[in-house]
């Protein structure tokens, strides 16, 4: 296995890719290709051609991406760049939403259709292997499967899904023992993909949470040490664990990309959306997909109205902007607000927060607070 990891660095070594964006032209046909299909070969249902293939290349045609329209987008331009791709999960073709659609069932024959892998566009393009699978109702098992199959070879992005985010419990002793040491015990890198679907939107007593504050628990303490190599900051190489909360397509993109385009590999955490994936408030433009683009750490959005001071500060992170937003721009007593989403958790973005509050132009009597 070693020499497969060959140009790979330690991640003490590591370096991060200088941006993660790509080609624009290539990514809109790559998600024209996710829906392509030859009518006298393939049948849709006519609610997965209305909602979802026909709405795609409406949204695409407009210069917009959604969240599901982003993952696509990502996952061609890797396999494009001879990356391998696995996903793998008890309802990852579908989604558990039904936003995803990887693999589509003809109406006729039953059987399934993969417009990602067969469309000739990507048949021609793609230099990688992409495998999606719906797994048995078990987590412990697949999750320790990909696990396994992300230390034989770095170019392997391996995601699992949950079904619901808190459905990783099953699995718990996986994450305890092996994913959140793997280097510090064995010298050995993963850089294995956790989605934890429906994230913290909120749904009764079961699947409310995906329990980020267990993962955060979990991270070493040794992340910020100032001791850095040639004043160099290695909060990401020195992270044990990195975890995020994305509320953007774009930062969807870029973080999965950014997973196998640096030199080395760490495991993922991600808390992924209900609301949001839909919601026409969560959709980027293309152009945060291009080349030179990459991934923001931080968010910042000043609502600002008459003398354009800054009174009220609201950190968040997740979902819970978006209700955030609407009651602040709202509400009266409201305005002259900004809003600052802490989009990854670990390692955390200090230095993106301190730039956010220089732009802000802090004053004495302005209020901070932190909503959740």
């Amino acid at each position: 296995m070693t020499h497969k990891w060959k140009g790979m660095a330690f991640s003490t070594f590591g370096t991060e890719p200088k941006h993660t964006g790509y080609d624009s032209e290539k990514l809109k046909k790559i998600a024209h290709a996710s829906v392509e299909y030859s009518p006298d070969r393939f049948t849709p249902h006519e609610r997965i051609q209305r909602t979802h293939i026909e709405a795609r290349k409406k949204l695409v045609n407009s210069g917009k991406v959604d969240w599901a329209t982003a993952e696509v987008m990502a996952l061609g331009s890797l396999l494009q760049e001879g990356y391998n791709v696995r996903l793998s999960g008890e309802d990852v073709e579908r989604g558990t939403f039904s936003h995803r659609h990887l693999l589509m069932v003809d109406q006729q024959t039953n059987k399934k259709f993969f417009p990602l892998k067969s469309s000739p566009y990507m048949y021609e393009t793609r230099r990688g292997r992409i495998r999606v699978f719906n797994s048995n109702l078990s987590e412990y098992g697949p999750l320790s499967f990909e696990y396994g199959y992300s230390l034989e070879n770095p170019k392997n992005l391996c995601i699992w899904e949950a079904q619901f985010g808190d459905f990783y419990n099953p699995a718990q002793i996986l994450f305890d023992q092996y994913l959140l040491g793997t280097e510090e015990k064995w010298l050995r890198q993963t850089g294995l993909v956790v989605l934890l679907p429906h994230g913290n939107d909120g749904a009764g007593p079961e699947h409310s949470s995906c329990h980020l504050e267990r993962f955060l628990q979990k991270v070493n303490s040794n992340i910020y040490d100032e001791s850095d190599i040639d004043g160099e900051e290695l909060s990401y190489q020195r992270a044990n664990l990195h975890i995020a909360n994305c509320t953007t397509p774009s930062n969807y993109f870029h973080i999965l990309r950014r997973q196998m385009l640096r030199n080395y590999r760490k495991p993922l955490i991600l808390a992924t959306p209900k609301q949001g994936l839909r919601h026409p408030t969560m959709r980027s433009d293309i152009k945060e997909l291009e080349e030179g683009t990459e991934f923001a750490p931080v968010i910042l959005e000043k609502l600002t109205k008459r003398d354009g001071k800054i009174k009220k500060i609201f950190f968040c992170s997740g979902a819970v902007h978006m209700k955030l937003q609407q009651v602040v721009t709202t509400e009266k007593h409201y305005e002259n607000c900004a809003i600052i989403r802490i989009e990854e958790l670990s390692p955390f973005p200090m230095n993106e927060v301190y730039d956010a509050l220089k732009d802000i132009h802090l004053e004495k009597e302005t209020e901070i607070y932190y909503v959740q």
